[in-house]
């Protein structure tokens, strides 16, 4: 009930307003009467206060009594005559500085009419909102029987309200009911939900507003995998429609949860099959045991994936999400996994390709790049191994992925992610190295150069790494430098006598390369 019926209601009409005329779309939740002077700890919030002002000893009364009930949430004061003769100027100077609407009471009318009347009201409403309620988890519940609950849950926002309404995952994919939006309205979104420190959110776009609510079971470190999105503004919204849309996105969790129930127990699956992989001595019976748990078909070709997120909160479980929105992209029957914990979680991906040849990296790699936003602030590297089939294939794929997610994440400057056509053998090799054995290579093979440079602010470093690129052609070199062929011959001396390895020979050319490579990557 809004205070803007009070008058309207039959017994009520002779309430006069005094006050707070911008206010009366305030909904009453109560109604308490009182003669105390500080009333604010009957108060919650919500209640109109019927009062005979015998509390006023003084003018300062009004302001002390008025601030109470502002702070205690109290939507509207009633305030009766017959005590003082007439209402204080006070009195209402109070109400409509802190914007309390003040209806006087006539004598005619008793306080004990004004609360049974509109506690009565309160009555009638809550007893329909609930009857609506009941019919609304009949509906819904329903739908869940039938198993096209996702479809009931958004029809029913749709009839009940009006509201066109979907859910969609972090990247904006339609999960499930009928969405008005385009493609970058929806990603643009999926990035305000994955961003926002809570739901429910509403944003402004180019198409209309859209508001969004999580669809999450228990609340959890990074952003939920799904959201429901309505075409409306939850700022419009009656708090009866809000309770309606919430009621809502509850019934749609729990049906995600357990349409998500197969996929967790194949993820789970996949997550074993993953730490046998990693083990050089798995027996491959154990593989092809452990596959169709995983939903996986070993004779099949597959494709496999690995990706690492660094920077984000739960860095496995957000790096499985863009995972599963890339193979919903590519195959049905993709699986995904989380492994580890904290924050060195990974997360591997298997999709199976029984009908289509193997995306390539660029196609994987746009795929990858339209879901970045999805990433947040962290920074996703993704290793692609080769399509295979069996179970040793799987482990070949295993270990490809493996080696060009470790490429990917040296090149910080490089594509997100590497297939592992992209990586030749000496690449991988290179990626599988220790950062400490690196370093120390590194500092033996190259250090008097760098020293050299540093002191005498010479660029020996750079003409070596511009020689073994020209495969030792000193005419190339000078070249491509600008310099005379002799002034080469000489840093290239140098160089040698520095290190004391000879250019001339296969062996020290190689260690030169492998330490420039080291380097780099």
């Amino acid at each position: 009930m809004q205070l803007s019926e009070v008058s309207t209601t039959p017994g009520l009409e002779v309430l006069r307003l005094l006050t707070g005329s911008r206010h009366l779309d305030r909904r009453i939740r109560w109604v308490y009467t009182t003669d105390l002077l500080a009333p604010r700890r009957y108060l919650s919030g919500g209640e109109v206060v019927l009062t005979s002002t015998t509390w006023r000893r003084r003018p300062e009364d009004s302001d002390y009594f008025v601030r109470m009930l502002a702070d205690g949430g109290a939507v509207a004061l009633m305030a009766g005559t017959a005590m003082l003769g007439a209402m204080p100027h006070d009195l209402v100077r109070a109400c409509a500085q802190y914007e309390i609407p003040l209806f006087q009471v006539p004598d005619e009318l008793s306080f004990g009419e004004i609360a049974e009347t509109v506690i009565g009201r309160l009555h009638e409403e809550r007893a329909g909102e609930l009857e609506r309620m009941v019919g609304r988890h009949r509906r819904l519940l329903h739908g869940f029987t039938r198993g096209d609950g996702l479809s009931a849950a958004t029809d029913l926002l749709r009839t009940e309200l009006g509201v066109a309404s979907w859910t969609m995952s972090l990247t904006g994919r339609v999960l499930s009911g009928d969405c008005p939006r385009s493609a970058e309205v929806r990603r643009t979104a999926a990035r305000h939900a994955a961003a926002a420190p809570r739901l429910p959110i509403c944003r402004d776009t180019a198409e209309g507003p859209i508001t969004l609510l999580a669809l999450a079971a228990d609340s959890a470190p990074q952003a939920p995998a799904q959201v429901l999105a309505c075409a409306a503004d939850l700022r419009d919204w009656s708090p009866t429609e809000r309770e309606t849309v919430e009621e809502v996105a509850e019934f749609l969790a729990a049906g995600l949860a357990r349409r998500d129930e197969s996929a967790r127990q194949r993820r789970d699956q996949l997550a074993r099959l993953a730490a046998l992989l990693d083990r050089d001595d798995t027996d491959p019976a154990r593989l092809v045991a452990g596959a169709p748990g995983a939903g996986l078909d070993l004779g099949a070709p597959h494709l496999l994936l690995r990706a690492r997120i660094a920077g984000a909160a739960a860095p496995g479980e957000l790096a499985r999400q863009i995972l599963e929105e890339m193979s919903a992209h590519l195959t049905p029957d993709g699986v995904t996994a989380t492994i580890g914990t904290g924050p060195d979680s990974s997360a591997v991906a298997v999709l199976p390709l029984p009908d289509r040849a193997a995306p390539t990296p660029d196609e994987l790699r746009e795929l990858l790049d339209s879901f970045g936003p999805a990433v947040g602030g962290g920074d996703i590297r993704v290793g692609a191994g080769a399509s295979d089939i069996g179970a040793r294939g799987l482990r070949r794929s295993w270990d490809q992925a493996g080696h060009a997610l470790l490429v990917a994440e040296r090149r910080p400057d490089g594509p997100a992610l590497i297939g592992i056509d992209e990586v030749d053998t000496f690449g991988m090799l290179l990626a599988g190295t220790p950062d400490s054995l690196r370093r120390s290579y590194c500092q033996r093979v190259l250090g008097p150069i760098l020293d050299y440079d540093a002191r005498c602010r010479t660029d020996l470093l750079d003409t070596l790494a511009a020689y073994l690129a020209a495969s030792g052609s000193w005419h190339a070199v000078a070249t491509q430098r600008h310099m005379h062929v002799n002034t080469l011959r000489y840093r290239i001396r140098r160089v040698e006598e520095l290190t004391g390895r000879d250019l001339s020979q296969w062996r020290d050319r190689f260690d030169f390369q492998l330490a420039l490579d080291l380097r780099r990557g």
